[in-house]
């Protein structure tokens, strides 16, 4: 009884200090789930609460690696995972640098730390100056800060010149929890009038679309996920075996894959439709134990939290 009550005291303090040091994501945690119950990123029971004890507690060196859109294709080899990539043309860390035949036949100018900083260039750009402008800058942006989507801020900020896969119109998003893909986002013509569709599991291993609408596109899709799509829950599985839980992206013609990029803080941290119900799903998808926090030898207030914590959730598992 003693030993329950000073891991629930242990517990609560986390709690109180994690909310108190972070106050504007504890409340961007409140507002999502409509005010309805309080953040708990020390003991998370919902998705929200474990996206916030993702972003405050576990701080595994490898999310950095793999947010890095270069980086992460070493961490794909290291694994053994076979998966195709784009062609990266150029890498540096000055835009002035990318010689002028690495712009032609169709590239993407992209910096590798963050999302939303892509220059599509179908054809060699007519103004060098300001392309070249356009691309530095994005080298002064720390994405994903307010969020504390720290893993992020810690990659080495370079810009790249990838080839543009002019077919690749389709992109499918697998939602992985060690294993297992428990969501399927497939989003058509992603460079046009975008619509998409939400898939979960059905029976055996096959998907249904779910009444839930993604957030991304002008709306539906009510169409057939693409013919690779089982093809990428393959290649999704293999990797999301190292991880309590990652967003496995891929681009696609509809019949053959491209790696995009492994996605850390979904969102920003959160799923779309997925709130404070312990019932739902995701919420029970996602199992923290197998994540690298609680599966890595910790030190200090660390390891007496980390030892508290799986001791409470082993309990309620039982």
């Amino acid at each position: 009884m003693f030993a329950r009550l000073l891991d629930a005291a242990i517990v609560q303090t986390v709690r109180v200090v994690a909310i108190g040091l972070n106050p504007r994501l504890a409340r961007a945690n409140w507002n999502y789930n409509d005010k309805k119950s309080l953040p708990n990123p020390a003991d998370p029971y919902t998705v929200e609460d474990k996206w916030m004890w993702r972003k405050l507690i576990d701080r595994s060196p490898v999310f950095i690696e793999i947010s890095d859109k270069l980086g992460v294709r070493g961490w794909l080899e290291r694994h053994g995972i076979s998966v195709k990539t784009s062609e990266v043309i150029w890498a540096g860390s000055d835009a002035r640098e990318i010689p002028d035949a690495a712009l032609e036949g169709g590239v993407v100018v992209k910096a590798n730390h963050g999302s939303a900083m892509n220059i599509f260039l179908p054809e060699p750009p007519e103004d060098r100056d300001a392309m070249t402008a356009k691309a530095n800058s994005f080298l002064t942006r720390t994405h994903g800060e307010r969020a504390v989507e720290w893993a992020y801020s810690a990659i080495e900020r370079k810009i790249f010149v990838e080839r543009f896969l002019p077919n690749a119109t389709s992109e499918i998003k697998l939602y992985c929890f060690g294993g297992r893909v428990a969501r399927i986002v497939a989003i058509f013509d992603r460079l046009g009038e975008t619509t998409a569709d939400v898939w979960v599991p059905d029976v055996g291993d096959t998907f249904k679309r779910s009444s839930v609408n993604a957030v991304v596109g002008e709306g539906r899709a009510d169409r057939p996920l693409p013919a690779c799509t089982d093809a990428a829950i393959e290649i999704a599985k293999e990797i999301g075996v190292h991880f309590d839980h990652i967003r496995v992206d891929f681009m696609s013609d509809d019949m053959s894959l491209w790696l995009g990029e492994l996605t850390v803080y979904n969102l920003s941290g959160n799923f779309h439709g997925v709130q404070a119900d312990e019932k739902e799903a995701l919420n029970r998808a996602w199992d923290i134990r197998k994540s690298w926090f609680l599966t890595t030898p910790q030190t200090g207030w660390r390891k007496i939290y980390a030892a508290a914590l799986l001791r409470r959730i082993n309990a309620r598992s039982v």
